[in-house]
């Protein structure tokens, strides 16, 4: 992780090295953040352009765009992740977002806590 930033209560973006090599979590780094234990993982793959899909999970959820391009609506805040920018969100329980597929394919990868 190369840096974070408060966007608002209960949600940070997180901005990653630009290598071809990225690690997505280390608890130790994340920590910093905000102390949490991710539980789970999973994954949506995401076609055609312009799909939107919700998450309304009650717990801490840190998202990654694994391949392609999503934007994340978050109440007033609008952000895009890619496998390109490298950024990642967390975000708290009580946030609902959604996402669209803005790439033609894409996959978002969500790791949640208990």
């Amino acid at each position: 992780m190369k840096s974070f930033s408060k966007v608002d209560t209960q949600i940070f973006l997180i901005e990653n090295d630009q290598q071809d090599t990225s690690q997505t979590y280390d608890q130790d780094e994340y920590d910093n953040i905000i102390p949490v234990q991710f539980v789970r993982d999973y994954y949506d793959y995401n076609k055609p352009h312009g799909q939107i899909k919700q998450n309304t999970e009650t717990t801490w959820r840190l998202i990654t765009c694994m391949f392609g391009v999503i934007i994340c609506k978050l109440g007033d805040h609008e952000i895009e992740i890619s496998r390109e920018n490298k950024k990642q969100l967390m975000i708290g329980p009580a946030i609902k977002f959604e996402y669209y597929n803005k790439s033609g394919k894409s996959v978002c990868h969500v790791r949640s806590s208990a």
